[in-house]
């Protein structure tokens, strides 16, 4: 548990003392990075499943291979896009 707290609190980021538009942009990268990762497993379970209800193997690959290009260019270009925006403000 030592171990844990040591590792969140290194990577931490304080929005304290931070101007808003920063704070706001550091929120908002946030969510994406979180919910970005999260759209990995989903892919791979679409998969999974897809293969085990016995569909065709090609189709399941190639459904989760589009899942991830989607999530991938959505998730860069809008960490992007926030990050431009909050380089402008600064």
């Amino acid at each position: 548990m030592g171990s844990e707290m040591c590792i969140r609190d290194r990577f931490q980021i304080k929005l304290d003392g931070m101007p808003d538009y920063a704070a706001s942009a550091v929120r908002i990268m946030r969510r994406f990075v979180m919910l970005g990762w999260a759209i990995y497993p989903i892919g791979t379970s679409i998969e999974e499943f897809m293969k085990l209800s016995g569909a065709d193997v090609g189709n399941a690959v190639a459904i989760a291979a589009i899942v991830y290009v989607i999530a991938d260019v959505l998730n860069k270009v809008g960490f992007g896009m926030v990050a431009v925006s909050a380089a402008r403000k600064a």
